[in-house]
């Protein structure tokens, strides 16, 4: 059968559910079109899973590519769309899988999209070596239905924005249906973080009524009660969270949606508000399990350069209600910002000495993330950091080598305090950390390959 689209979930950062190929296949079907998504991301996690750091990166699995390669030709599709949502995987990417796929489907037109090409210069430089490609930045439930039907598309077109996410269908998880299922209830950012290559938005929420109905088709169809919130920051409009929850609430008494529902979400801390630990309180009784926070760094210095306008007394006022009602806290850390000092760092230590000793850290687990990285060294040339010639980057004495000192650092504090941590980029950090000739064959690269043998990460 020849399909209209085949779409490939390009590997990204953790082994779940995409919740953007699923909306385009919604969208592509309601318009009469065939779509089949297949998930490479899931595929190449399967491979990886009890391989050593030394083994996760794909020049390893080129059998096992081909293998995937040859399942699309079933489909015999007229278009492929290929969702890359992570930088860090790219060159890898390009080598052995889309170069692979462009020579196996020499008659097929590619469509690609994901959040890297929010980054203009990794943008450019796709376009630049893939000219024939359709790139579609930001929503793409329009764009998608437009190519299908008039073939036609304009590189140069910026941002794509709906305004109302409400006239769109819920995403189409029929192709995958095992994994842990995402859903959404905003588009769009208000904050403007130096890090994040989110771009700055308006926010658009859907009707709360909207995201409760999708949440109940999701459960009787799948049979799945764990979801994950997509948005940048769910509760950047904390009367519009609070409506949500009561909605939950009322469905899970009315028996609509199960009682174990399973919630989790990304969010901001705000300053302090009256409504702050009644909103927390139905947070946890609508189900919220979960919640991952930017706390960034211990030193409000550094967050302020980050362009995080938050407090150390902020944080606490949020996780003591949190920690209040059992809601699981992720503090997101990066480590060695790029005007991050050996003071400013030692202040991270403390806090995270200070949530020990002053919370119910059974809720609170540091997400270490990794080191601070920059992919467009010259995009930051003009703050004056400049590239270290190694593949790496420098900004006065803040070095490679500080940093993944700092971050094992870190990572022993956790070990020594007994604060748990977690973290998200496991699987890349043999290319990203320990292959830095700062690095590689020295102590450090015994003691962190040690650490991750050790299975230390919760």
């Amino acid at each position: 059968m020849k399909y209209d689209i085949v779409i490939i979930i390009l590997p990204f950062l953790k082994n779940m559910d995409q919740i953007g190929p699923a909306l385009l296949k919604a969208n592509i079907i309601k318009h009469g079109y065939t779509c089949k998504i297949i998930n490479w991301n899931y595929k190449i996690f399967s491979e990886i899973k009890n391989k050593d750091i030394e083994h996760r990166n794909l020049k390893y699995y080129t059998k096992e590519i081909s293998l995937w390669i040859d399942e699309i030709k079933q489909y015999n599709p007229k278009y492929i769309g290929l969702s890359l949502c992570h930088i860090r995987f790219s060159d890898d990417i390009f080598k052995y899988m889309i170069k692979p796929l462009k020579n196996n489907f020499l008659n097929s037109k590619f469509v690609v999209g994901g959040s890297c090409f929010f980054i203009d210069d990794f943008k450019s430089t796709y376009i630049k070596n893939n000219p024939s490609h359709y790139v579609v930045i930001g929503d793409g439930e329009d764009a998608i239905v437009q190519i299908l039907k008039t073939d036609t598309w304009d590189n140069n077109i910026g941002l794509n924005v709906i305004k109302n996410l409400d006239n769109y269908p819920a995403p189409d998880y029929s192709d995958s249906p095992s994994l842990m299922k995402t859903i959404t209830f905003s588009r769009g950012c208000f904050n403007n973080c130096k890090f994040c290559n989110t771009p700055h938005s308006s926010v658009r929420y859907r009707s709360p009524l909207n995201v409760v109905k999708e949440l109940v088709d999701i459960w009787k169809k799948y049979k799945k009660s764990s979801f994950i919130f997509t948005d940048s920051l769910i509760n950047s409009n904390r009367k519009k969270l609070e409506e949500l929850c009561n909605l939950i609430i009322e469905y899970k008494k009315q028996k609509k949606l199960p009682e174990n529902l399973n919630l989790v979400a990304f969010m901001y801390c705000f300053k302090e508000n009256e409504r702050d630990e009644i909103i927390y309180n139905k947070m946890k009784k609508a189900g919220f399990s979960s919640i991952y926070i930017g706390l960034e760094s211990g030193s409000e210095k550094v967050r302020k350069e980050m362009n995080k306008m938050i407090t150390n007394k902020n944080f606490n006022y949020m996780f003591k209600f949190l920690t209040q009602n059992n809601i699981n806290i992720y503090c997101s850390l990066i480590t060695g910002f790029y005007t991050e000092t050996n003071e400013d760092f030692q202040e991270t230590l403390t806090y995270l000495r200070y949530l020990k000793e002053n919370f119910n850290t059974n809720y609170i687990i540091i997400n270490i993330g990794s080191i601070h990285m920059i992919n467009n060294i010259s995009a930051w040339k003009h703050v004056g950091v400049v590239t270290d010639g190694l593949g790496s980057w420098v900004y006065k004495d803040n070095t490679h080598l500080v940093r993944v000192k700092r971050w094992v650092k870190v990572i022993e504090l956790c070990l020594e305090i007994d604060l748990a941590f977690v973290d998200i980029y496991h699987h890349l950090l043999y290319n990203d950390i320990i292959k830095h000739p700062h690095v590689k064959g020295t102590y450090l690269e015994k003691k962190i390959v040690r650490l991750l043998e050790n299975k230390i990460f919760i």
